[in-house]
């Protein structure tokens, strides 16, 4: 979907407050980069959206991405860090004209870096090498002699930094968002990583999913981003929000306090941890774990998924059936053997029978608790060739335990 950076509207049905007006923004000085020269060719104006960068951000700079889908065809991605001054230390583009190819523009004029650069590369030269990924020259001929045509990007820099300017203020974002939501209080604090509470155990099942930020942020530092408000009940009274970091507490006068996670998962390798997710109802509300319980809080709250788009950085609700079918192979994580059934039920003929992880499992279909698998002997983990193969159902979840299936996050 795209959402305009510039001109969006935000309507938070659920909310039940009156979103505030969007702030008026100080236009931002002239962005330093006139010695390269011509600005890129200009961006349209309906589609994109913003959202912080903090990949980009090391060091005291603030970044912001701006991400437009169909230009007119394909994907644009463009990233540019500014310092105290406001001065551009970082641009990074990719264009990807959808049809297998792609344009890359980098520019790093970050102290101790002596590297202004503007290339072309391939769509595998881009992907591989990420934000630091200019250097290489397996591009086309053809595509490098049109990158350095594009001519050095500063007006266009310019141009997103006003179009996305609250999402470069860690707290501008509460601009857009209902009255509800006070500022945090002066000395203003800055968003935080959360800590985590290693002590608690209390959760025995895994719920229906959970909810995530994008890599390559690892562990909670994806919450430093998060904006989401949060409830008792499903369509209830409005209960607090979750702040970058800390927790808001609505209430006269509203409370901040900073946020301690618990009851994490770690669903990705070298990737961000997760928050376990109860319920997913198919209206878009969904229960999860933030926290611990304590006197007066279980620990526990409702969201809906509409309110996922106020974080200025991706968050992903994902239910498990998506999670298998867009991983790696899996197994059991249960001690076997386990029957491979023929058919979605405990009463069919058994095809085979899985043994302590000597097998890995792909999924194919879901019918409620049964999952059809095709299973490959040995597991594909450390490169294993199949030796053998079969098809058939497995339970893969129980309302005691949830999936009851598991990763390799490692070989």
């Amino acid at each position: 979907m795209g959402l305009s950076c510039r001109q969006q509207e935000p309507r938070f049905p659920q909310l039940g407050v009156r979103p505030a007006a969007p702030r008026q923004q100080q236009p931002y000085e002239s962005v330093p980069l006139a010695a390269f020269g011509p600005a890129v060719k200009a961006l349209p104006e309906s589609m994109g959206r913003c959202t912080e960068a903090p990949e980009y951000a090391a060091g005291g700079l603030r970044a912001v991405r701006l991400r437009i889908v169909g230009v007119p065809i394909g994907i644009r991605q463009i990233a540019v860090a500014i310092d105290s001054s406001r001065a551009v230390r970082w641009y990074f583009e990719i264009r990807n004209d959808g049809e297998g190819s792609a344009t890359l523009i980098r520019i790093d004029s970050r102290p101790g870096s002596e590297e202004l650069t503007q290339r072309g590369v391939s769509t595998a030269d881009a992907e591989n090498r990420g934000p630091h990924g200019s250097e290489g020259t397996r591009g086309t001929p053809e595509a490098l002699l049109s990158a350095q045509r594009l001519g050095p990007p500063a007006a266009v820099a310019a141009r997103i930094l006003e179009q996305c300017a609250a999402w470069v203020d860690p707290w501008g974002m509460l601009g857009w968002l209902p009255d509800s939501l006070a500022p945090p209080p002066v000395p203003r604090p800055e968003p935080r990583d959360p800590e985590g509470d290693r002590a608690w155990r209390g959760d025995t099942t895994l719920g229906d999913g959970y909810l995530t930020g994008p890599s390559p942020l690892t562990g909670v530092s994806w919450m430093r981003q998060l904006l989401l408000p949060i409830y008792r009940e499903p369509g209830g009274r409005l209960y607090g929000w979750l702040a970058r970091g800390w927790l808001y507490v609505v209430g006269s006068p509203g409370r901040w306090r900073k946020l301690v996670v618990a009851g994490l998962l770690n669903t990705a390798y070298d990737g961000p941890a997760s928050l376990r997710v109860f319920a997913i109802h198919s209206d878009g509300w969904f229960r999860f774990r933030y926290a611990a319980p304590s006197p007066g809080d279980d620990g526990t709250a409702w969201a809906h998924t509409s309110h996922l788009l106020l974080s200025p950085s991706d968050v992903r609700l994902v239910p498990w059936e998506y999670h298998y079918f867009h991983s790696t192979p899996t197994y059991i994580a249960e001690p076997g053997p386990h029957p491979l059934y023929a058919s979605p039920d405990s009463i069919g003929s058994v095809v085979a029978e899985l043994r302590e992880r000597e097998y890995g499992l792909y999924p194919l279909e879901v019918k409620d608790d049964w999952m059809k698998v095709r299973v490959q002997w040995p597991g594909p983990w450390c490169a294993e060739r199949a030796v053998r193969t079969a098809e058939g159902w497995i339970r893969w979840r129980t309302p005691e335990r949830g999936p009851r299936l598991a990763i390799y996050l490692i070989c």
